[in-house]
């Protein structure tokens, strides 16, 4: 079954094995990677994958470590648990061997579904004293920001109640906090909406090193204000998919 369903291209999640049961997925540690290639033969399969990048820099693991794997190739995504078996580099990138140790099943992993688009999206980076004013208040106290750091502009590439994934040419750092602005419609009529948010990833993409791939956690906000997004994200899946049947 895992060669059919585990492709070349496909996007990796790893986690340590069992990791999941044992804390809070907030603070867990996870590793992304991509498969470049399968090598299937008598004695098995062996999926050939990129080395992960934390902050840009290679995270080597550990030869025969275990993980829970998550593979997801559009709106699929297979897990089970598997090891490391070995470490190489081949023409400038590094690479690792990894081999399922159990049976791969089909998950639903995400609370939120993401919705995938294309426009702009507006950042600031935050103080801590900044973020803890709105943790306390839910409301952003403009005396807090008359020296802040500037908005920056950047492209939005998914959106789910839980958070963004942006693009922009700037390196976030991991665990800062940020201020989104985000345009939805709501009852018919615009809204912007300014969130309190962490940055759980920032890195350069493979194919455009000057272009950042952000990943960005919605923090303390208002459970109305996380109904408002799901039901705009609805909506925009509805109109997308009537826009399909035409």
């Amino acid at each position: 079954m895992a060669g059919n369903v585990i492709t070349v291209g496909a996007k990796i999640e790893l986690t340590r094995l069992n990791a999941r049961k044992k804390q809070n997925t907030e603070g867990m540690k996870v590793y992304y990677s991509k498969v470049l290639d399968i090598i299937e033969d008598e004695d098995g399969m062996v999926i050939k994958a990129a080395v992960p990048l934390d902050e840009g820099r290679i995270v080597p693991l550990a030869v025969g470590a275990e993980y829970d794997a998550y593979f997801s190739e559009g709106s699929s995504i297979y897990a089970g648990p598997c090891r490391i078996t070995g470490r190489s580099k081949d023409m400038n990138i590094y690479t690792m061997d990894i081999v399922l140790i159990g049976d791969l099943h089909r998950v639903q992993r995400r609370g939120f579904y993401r919705l995938p688009c294309s426009r702009p999206v507006k950042v600031q980076v935050l103080t801590d004293f900044q973020a803890a004013g709105y943790e306390r208040t839910h409301q952003w106290n403009e005396k807090l920001f008359q020296n802040a750091r500037p908005v920056l502009e950047a492209t939005l590439i998914d959106l789910s109640g839980g958070g963004i994934r942006m693009h922009s040419g700037i390196h976030y750092e991991k665990e800062s906090l940020v201020r989104v602005f985000l345009d939805i419609i709501c009852n018919d009529e615009p809204k912007q909406l300014e969130l309190l948010g962490e940055v759980v990833m920032s890195y350069s993409l493979e194919n455009d090193r000057s272009i950042y791939e952000t990943r960005v956690q919605f923090k303390a906000v208002p459970n109305e204000i996380t109904e408002m997004i799901v039901k705009y994200i609805f909506m925009e899946q509805r109109i997308t998919q009537q826009k399909l049947r035409r």
